[in-house]
């Protein structure tokens, strides 16, 4: 890893020292997470752009209006939940959400097993969930899944994502 010397305001090195001190990690570690959002954002396309901004607007509307932070709170998250939900039914395109036979690309690595939307997005979060982040400042390889807790176990194991309902719209019972 290369460094590189930047010049920053007074207030803005004492806004990124505080939100590296509160967050955990170095002021270097915080530069380098906000340079890489900003680099994804920015390889996104306009839509998916509008609706990151407008989660973060939710999230700040919904500390405001509850006086908790979403992660803090089940009224608070349940709160930005249903914002974001409600963003999405807007932007809903027109047409079903069924897949045409040959509508989705060959090489599926998450999704392989099923053409249904509803387990798609169950495997996809739990992919990601699981997929290993670098974390350059630590010196090794941190999951993700640290900060996720599974509602069917009480919250305690951090390992165990949320298993995706079964067809029939109950949860899958099955041992691990």
């Amino acid at each position: 890893m290369k460094q590189l010397k930047i010049s920053l305001t007074d207030d803005l090195r004492r806004h990124l020292e505080a939100v590296s001190a509160a967050a955990g990690h170095s002021l270097a570690e915080e530069i380098r997470r906000r340079l890489e959002r900003t680099l994804v954002q920015d390889g996104s396309d306009s839509e998916m752009a509008e609706l990151l901004a407008a989660i973060a607007t939710f999230a700040s509307h919904v500390k405001r209006e509850t006086g908790h932070a979403w992660h803090r709170h089940a009224g608070s998250h349940e709160a930005l939940c249903r914002a974001i939900g409600e963003r999405l039914r807007r932007l809903k395109p027109e047409g079903s959400a069924v897949f045409r036979s040959g509508g989705l690309p060959d090489r599926r690595t998450v999704t392989v097993n099923t053409h249904d939307p509803v387990m798609m997005g169950h495997l996809i979060e739990m992919f990601d969930l699981h997929v290993p982040r670098e974390r350059e400042s630590a010196g090794r390889r941190e999951p993700n899944q640290q900060k996720h807790r599974s509602k069917h176990d009480g919250g305690m194991n951090p390992r165990t994502p949320a298993r995706p309902p079964s067809s029939d719209g109950t949860q899958a019972l099955r041992r691990r």
